[in-house]
């Protein structure tokens, strides 16, 4: 994993062998093992994704990288970060003990499932206590929200992707697949923001091999 000037995640961009390469990076912290083994099948579903994308007429090869961090390492890879000026992005499971919280969205009953605040995303207690491992789709969308992905209304926000809920009597966490468009918006994130931020994220693109610099809106299509 490359954590450039510690960002909130790395797109590195480089020339190999077998064509151009973009990888999308990010460490996400652990507070505990159940929050750890939570986010394993989550990160399993996006590191899983592989695309050809097409910017400014030139192609590459699009892949994720996700790392969770146990949380046995959290407190050192935190402290490591935080010397500069970066405490990471960090992922809670729902405590249970607590009372559900209704959903408030217009249209929506039933339970909240997760929240992101700037670099923490956490989940919310859930109907009948709800192990958010079985909701790996739910915990993903999560993870998109620290990659700048919006909810709906959102910039980075479309329609018809994880970042919409499929509503259901209770909102039992269906989710739809992660789209093209998804992946669009979380590239145009980070070439818009690159090494600065929007709200409380940051991105760092990494262009390895002496690149020439992507313009911040370029033409994106995906296969």
């Amino acid at each position: 994993m490359k954590d450039v000037d510690g960002s909130d995640f790395v797109v590195t961009i480089e020339n190999t062998a077998s064509g151009k390469i973009i990888t999308i990076q990010m460490d996400v912290y652990t507070t505990s093992q159940t929050a750890y083994n939570q986010l394993l099948p989550a990160v399993a579903e996006i590191n899983s994704i592989t695309r050809k994308v097409t910017i400014d007429d030139v192609e590459y090869t699009l892949y994720f990288e996700i790392n969770p961090v146990p949380p046995e390492s959290r407190d050192a890879a935190a402290q490591n970060a935080a010397n500069g000026g970066f405490w990471g992005n960090y992922f809670e499971e729902a405590d249970l003990s607590k009372e559900p919280e209704p959903a408030i969205e217009e249209g929506k009953t039933g339970y909240y499932g997760g929240k992101t605040v700037g670099k923490h995303s956490w989940m919310l207690p859930g109907p009948d206590g709800l192990d958010f491992g079985n909701c790996p789709q739910l915990v993903g969308h999560e993870l998109l929200h620290l990659l700048g992905l919006s909810d709906e209304g959102g910039e980075f926000y479309a329609p018809g992707g994880r970042m919409e809920y499929i509503a259901t009597p209770y909102n039992d966490f269906e989710m739809y697949d992660i789209t093209n468009d998804d992946i669009k918006n979380i590239l145009r994130f980070a070439f818009l923001f690159d090494g600065s931020s929007y709200k409380t994220h940051a991105v760092k693109i990494d262009y390895c091999d002496d690149n020439a610099s992507i313009r911040q809106e370029p033409n994106i299509e995906i296969k």
